[in-house]
């Protein structure tokens, strides 16, 4: 926890003002709570990159079968790891997100249990409620709309919507260069 909060003072606004110090003061229990979050990850076995920002996830199963980039942002999520969860750099994913890493072969007459893995590439985004399905894999700044159920891979810069979710012919611009976790209140107030 100690390292992560010399990587945040590291690269702190050095601008004082009075404004500033009472917004870090303000929001100091909340970078404090999202830093243990991801220390008990990282201590159960987890991969956490720097600057991400996990807070208010359910996450059951192996906390090794998770493995997260640098600098993004779950709240909210609800994980499942009975397979491997790979989440790349600068993602977003909203509140109220459930991946799912496994489910029961209806093929089958005992009903076995089936796993398959989830990635989520650099730069995507799954917003507020979408549900992602065993075996799914997100492409690089694709975009996942709110309440989508993604059943089948989404390719790089798309946009998915809907239940069971659809390619839109719309595409995402493809430069991208944000950092998701400066628009957290408790970063924002070190970071800006």
């Amino acid at each position: 926890m100690i390292r992560r909060f010399y990587l945040i003072w590291s690269r702190r606004n050095k601008e004082f003002t009075i404004k500033r110090l009472l917004k870090r003061i303000w929001h100091f229990w909340g970078i404090v709570k999202i830093f243990a979050n991801v220390e008990f990850l990282v201590k159960k076995g987890a991969v956490v990159g720097e600057y991400t920002v996990v807070s208010k996830c359910k996450i059951t199963g192996s906390k090794r079968n998770l493995i997260v980039g640098e600098d993004c942002s779950l709240v909210g999520v609800d994980i499942s790891l009975h397979d491997q969860v790979v989440i790349g750099d600068h993602v977003v994913i909203n509140p109220g997100v459930v991946i799912l890493t496994a489910s029961h072969d209806l093929s089958d007459p005992e009903w076995k249990h089936k796993r398959s893995a989830v990635v989520l590439h650099d730069y995507c985004w799954v917003a507020t409620g979408a549900i992602i399905l065993p075996g799914v894999s997100i492409g690089r700044g694709a975009v996942v709309g709110a309440g989508s159920v993604v059943r089948s891979d989404v390719p790089d810069y798309s946009i998915a919507v809907g239940n069971p979710a659809k390619i839109v012919e719309f595409k995402r611009v493809e430069n991208l260069r944000y950092s998701p976790t400066s628009y957290v209140a408790q970063y924002e107030a070190w970071i800006s």
